[in-house]
């Protein structure tokens, strides 16, 4: 029987090391969303990418989990607007900035 070491190929996930996407790995992922983990912008864009070719997957537990992480990157993403507010512009800005855009069409 082989020994599990953090090096060895069955214990690293995906993301990296051309290591496929495991259930796991989506339940991790779940967990850094829900309790808002900072992730830098590039491992982002990559678990995007490898979130949507899995969606391809033969595997309905695959699929299935690929869509709660995508619903739990919506919650985020609702969590922060609510936190962020969009002010509503004043009629004032909402003039210059149209004013601006008239003038800048007339040169």
């Amino acid at each position: 029987m082989a020994e599990a070491t953090a090096t060895a190929p069955e214990t690293r996930g995906g993301w990296g090391n051309d290591l496929p996407t495991r259930l796991s790995d989506l339940v991790l992922l779940r967990q850094a969303i829900n309790e808002d983990w900072d992730v830098p912008a590039a491992v982002r864009t990559s678990i995007i990418r490898e979130l949507s070719a899995a969606i391809e997957s033969n595997d309905e537990r695959m699929i299935c989990s690929v869509f709660r992480s995508f619903l739990a990157m919506e919650n985020a993403n609702i969590r922060v607007r609510s936190r962020n507010p969009r002010r509503p512009k004043t009629a004032q800005q909402l003039a210059l900035r149209s004013g601006a855009h008239c003038l800048e069409t007339l040169k």
